[in-house]
């Protein structure tokens, strides 16, 4: 949370201004504020006939910002300020402040001079007469931005569900859950279970749901070549303990290890991993991974928690940090799953970001033990939030 300066503009004047286009803003009065001025929407008007013409410069989007009243609408840097004269003097920047020469009134007037004008998501609140001072969360309204995004109110976040076994998938898919994920909790957050339980699952599944399989730390299982298990829709592995070593070895190592999967297992898609806790993982930066995901144009990616002790992942990444990363997500097209000891309270939080999927296990298991065997009941009670949440 930041002090800002804001000025209140009536509209449509305040519009064409966020838009750019217009980039002078006239008044009587000059000052010596100078930055990051927010631009406020007066809540009354301008009705005047030539106030009408201008808004005629505006595009259907900025008519759409032209109609917010009573609240910010955008933000620019104040870097300057000219002063007329004369009308002549006025005249000449008619095409940076689009007034009327006729508006000009001796002795003089102030055009404030901005630059990087953008929109940003409506806020309401009062303004004032002059410059006045607010205090401004860039991260809260960013969130709400994307909470808002028309782009995600169709979509449904799927449900994840990491089993065991052949019988903890047959559980899951009763419940409702939409991918099937393999994997063995007693050997880590993404504990490789056996090549055999991975066939007998897909087997089980026999087509029914996508099946995804962990395949543990590549620091430990880079030697090993991928596993080529048929019908097996994307692989992960985690990315812990890099950072105890070469910082950048593990671009090198995952690179290689995607190399190695689509030519064993080309139908097999790779998610990057990035750990929330990747301070006490020792391992790159959610941003870093998803970086090397986008240049690698990888199947998924996939926010988790390393050390499972019952914290989530929204003790360790602020849900504005998530949000910043799923809009990187929606920009290049890259699916994105959440995980993290995440249950029924996070996923509700969540949900306005509509990850492509929710990824869980200990919430789906008896007593919320990640050892212990999948409960069909507690898939279907995730799997209803899911689907009343797209409502």
């Amino acid at each position: 949370m930041a002090t800002q300066y804001a000025l209140s503009v009536k509209q449509p004047w305040a519009a064409l201004l966020v838009h750019g286009v217009k980039t002078v803003e006239v008044r009587r009065w000059t000052t010596r504020v100078r930055g990051r001025v927010l631009i406020h929407a007066a809540r009354v008007p301008d009705d005047r006939p030539e106030a009408l013409q201008a808004r005629t410069r505006l595009s259907r989007e900025g008519s759409e910002t032209a109609q917010l009243l009573g609240g910010i609408i955008g933000v620019g840097e104040l870097t300057g300020h000219r002063t007329y004269r004369s009308r002549e003097e006025f005249q000449a920047d008619q095409v940076y402040h689009l007034n009327h020469p006729s508006w000009f009134e001796p002795p003089q007037l102030h055009g404030l001079v901005f630059t990087n004008l953008r929109v940003l998501p409506f806020h309401p609140c009062p303004g004032w007469m002059r410059f006045f001072k607010m205090e401004w969360d860039e991260a809260a309204v960013s969130l709400a931005s994307l909470f808002s995004d028309k782009t995600l109110s169709h979509r449904r976040p799927q449900l994840l569900v990491s089993v065991r076994n052949a019988a903890e998938a047959e559980a899951a898919m009763a419940g409702g859950a939409d991918l099937i994920d393999v994997k063995e909790p007693e050997r880590g957050p993404l504990g490789a279970a056996d090549c055999g339980i991975v066939t007998e699952v897909i087997a089980q599944v026999a087509g029914r749901r996508p099946v995804s399989a962990a395949l543990g730390e590549l620091l430990d299982s880079f030697w090993k070549k991928p596993a080529v298990v048929p019908q097996l829709a994307y692989t992960k592995w985690g990315l812990a303990g890099f950072q105890r070593h070469l910082p950048l070895f593990w671009q090198w190592e995952l690179t290689h290890a995607v190399q190695q999967l689509a030519e064993i297992n080309p139908a097999c898609k790779a998610v990057a991993v990035a750990y929330a806790d990747w301070e006490p993982a020792q391992a790159p930066t959610p941003d870093e991974v998803l970086t090397l995901a986008l240049q690698l144009r990888l199947g998924a990616f996939l926010i988790d928690t390393w050390h499972k002790d019952g914290s989530t992942l929204l003790d360790w990444l602020p849900i504005s940090a998530i949000a910043r990363l799923r809009k990187r997500c929606l920009t290049e097209n890259l699916p994105m799953a959440l995980a993290g000891s995440l249950g029924p309270a996070e996923i509700q939080t969540l949900l306005p970001l509509r990850p492509d999927w929710f990824a869980v296990r200990g919430a789906v298991c008896q007593g919320r033990r990640r050892g212990a065997a999948i409960d069909e009941g507690k898939v279907r009670q995730l799997a209803t939030l899911l689907k009343a949440g797209n409502t």
